[in-house]
C-alpha cells in the first residue's frame, strides 16, 4: 500500500470520527439527561451566588441559537415561611454566553 493510499485511509477515518463525535454530541446536548445536568448546575450557581434557595421548574436548550429558556424561577432568601418568595418569575430567556450572576437581577 503506497503512502498516499494510506494518507487518504487515515483521512477517511478522521473524518468518520468527527462525524460520530459530532453526532454523539448533538444527541447528547438535545437529551433530557443534559438538560437535568445544566439545570442542577444553574441552581447550584444561583445559589451559591445569592446565599438563597434557588428553585426552577423547568428549562428548554436550543443549540441553534445556544439559548436556555428557564421558566417558573422562585429565589428565597431568608424570609419566614408565612412570606412570599424574594423573587418569582414565571419565565426568561438567556444566552448561554450570558449567563452570569448579575443577570439574575435585570
Amino acid at each position: 500500500m503506497s503512502w498516499k493510499r494510506r494518507i487518504g485511509w487515515a483521512v477517511l477515518v478522521a473524518g468518520a470520527l468527527v462525524m460520530v463525535a459530532a453526532t454523539g454530541g448533538y444527541f447528547y446536548l438535545t437529551s433530557a439527561s443534559f438538560q437535568r445536568f445544566v439545570l442542577a448546575k444553574i441552581i447550584e450557581q444561583a445559589n451559591l451566588a445569592t446565599g438563597g434557595k434557588t428553585t426552577i421548574g423547568g428549562m428548554d436548550f436550543s443549540l441553534s441559537g445556544l439559548t436556555a429558556n428557564l421558566y417558573d424561577i422562585t429565589l428565597h432568601g431568608t424570609e419566614d415561611v408565612d412570606r412570599p418568595p424574594l423573587l418569582h418569575a414565571d419565565g426568561r430567556d438567556q444566552g448561554c454566553l450570558g449567563i452570569a450572576p448579575a443577570s439574575v437581577a435585570e
